[in-house]
């Protein structure tokens, strides 16, 4: 990859990341026990300015953005979560899995992972892969994941 100057002003940070899902209401209790309890906003209503993107005249979401309640040095982690709500959700496309293109996850830091996912386990969400740890190189750094759908 090439270095080269940003077309505008300077990259502060990233403020959240947007999801697509099916259904608002069951995804907000599932982010709230990540972290995310914070609602910024909550919006249900038309989105203009999609037809070229959707090929849809008009487009009605709902939109929620929640952030962590516990910030860090990084500042306060935000995750948008839209859903039409005019139109069936499309089924997810066979075999899709990490690395496909688009948003394959979305990382976030615990404390005690392996009983976080136990406890994801429990309220009966999908488990993906099971915790694990390992020393990464170059500088050994520690790195501990699981992965929950």
């Amino acid at each position: 990859m090439s270095r080269t100057k940003p077309l505008f002003g300077t990259l502060l940070g990233l403020d959240h990341i947007g999801v697509g899902v099916t259904d608002v209401d069951l995804s907000l209790p599932f982010y709230a026990r990540l972290g995310f309890t914070d609602i910024a906003f909550d919006y249900t209503g038309e989105l203009p300015g999609l037809a070229p993107l959707t090929g849809r005249d008009t487009n009605q979401v709902r939109i929620v953005l929640v952030r962590s309640n516990n910030p860090t040095v990084l500042g306060r982690a935000a995750i948008k979560l839209v859903q039409f709500i005019d139109r069936p959700n499309p089924p997810m496309p066979a075999g899709m899995a990490w690395g496909e293109p688009g948003i394959c996850e979305v990382c976030i830091h615990v404390n005690g992972q392996a009983q976080f996912y136990e406890s994801l386990a429990a309220d009966g969400h999908h488990m993906l892969m099971e915790p694990n740890e390992a020393l990464l190189d170059p500088y050994q750094t520690h790195c501990g994941l699981s992965y929950v759908a």
